[in-house]
């Protein structure tokens, strides 16, 4: 396990259920930020969720699958259900959903506890996703304000979702109010697509940066099959999707993907001073690379499946296969 401080991760935590050719659904424990928080741990980072699981059967499988990789709990269990969402996958294996997250666990807290939860010593904290929309941000915002106080690197997912909200211009706000209060934000094309941003890539990523508090920052925007575009302070860097062998859906991918960026980081001590902020672009692109790693060998599997640490080192070691821009 690598030996460094907790990793915290706050949000949704979410059963997905996956309609097969078939038209049957199988379920797959899912939830962006709880996706992260797997791979973390699959990948050896100690890592604590506080997100509320639900005290019955259901929330027993998410505690299971988290504690059985090496993650701990640090949310407590809640009387409310987990949120389920209904997934179809296109020919292409990407999903679309439909999220039903009335009155559920993840969201049974407060700032407070949230704050009380956070170990000392936590240098990382991941969140974003749907923990950004109007309905649930009442929770995280006071929170990143105070993380910012304790000098705490935040990391966010947009993960944008048009139709977790009722109030879209409003969802878009909170977003955006959102950059301010993290030091790390990555966001894929169709999620710039949703909030309405259709400018050149580099373009968005620099107006992303330049609402992050200054001496500091990284900005990821991922394309799928092709690519990811990484920029800090000093420069940037466009890193290939690497090929699959198979393509079976592309469900929590970028959630890997993010996974493998945050282990990297880690790995070369980039948290220490904000140091990812100013590192050159060789450096960017080989974060960037294994992210793209990390995320390839979820995508040849079945729902979110996040692979092991040695399976990352094993696929970092072999030639790159690069994917052809479509």
């Amino acid at each position: 396990m690598l030996d460094i401080p907790a990793v915290v991760v706050f949000g949704e935590v979410i059963l997905d259920l996956i309609a097969g050719p078939s038209g049957a659904h199988t379920p797959h424990t899912g939830g962006s930020p709880f996706n992260v928080a797997l791979a973390l741990a699959r990948q050896d980072v100690p890592v604590r969720l506080l997100s509320p699981l639900s005290d019955d059967p259901i929330g027993d499988r998410f505690a299971r699958r988290l504690t059985e990789a090496g993650g701990t709990l640090g949310g407590g269990r809640s009387a409310r259900p987990t949120s389920v969402a209904l997934v179809w996958i296109d020919a292409n294996g990407q999903p679309d959903y439909a999220l039903y997250r009335d009155g559920i666990a993840d969201l049974d807290t407060t700032p407070e506890a949230l704050q009380h939860a956070t170990p000392a010593g936590t240098r990382l904290v991941h969140t974003g996703a749907l923990t950004l929309t109007p309905e649930a941000v009442h929770l995280v915002h006071p929170w990143m304000q105070w993380l910012r106080t304790q000098g705490v690197t935040v990391s966010i997912d947009v993960n944008f979702r048009p139709k977790a909200s009722r109030d879209l211009a409003a969802y878009i706000a909170t977003v955006e109010r959102t950059w301010p209060l993290c030091n790390m934000a990555k966001m894929s094309d169709e999620d710039l697509a949703g909030m309405g941003r259709s400018g050149p890539l580099d373009q968005e990523a620099a107006r992303v940066m330049d609402q992050l508090p200054a001496h500091t920052g990284l900005v990821v925007i991922t394309q799928g099959a092709r690519g990811a575009y990484l920029l800090n302070r000093r420069g940037s860097a466009w890193v290939s999707a690497i090929t699959p062998t198979r393509v079976v859906d592309t469900v929590g991918a970028g959630d890997c993907f993010q996974a493998g960026l945050l282990t990297a980081l880690l790995e070369r001590d980039l948290l220490r001073d904000q140091r990812f902020a100013f590192v050159n672009a060789e450096t960017l692109r080989q974060l960037g690379q294994q992210a793209a790693h990390t995320a390839v060998l979820n995508v040849e599997r079945a729902g979110c499946q996040p692979p092991m640490r040695a399976e990352v080192q094993r696929g970092m070691e072999a030639p790159l296969t690069p994917a052809e821009p479509s």
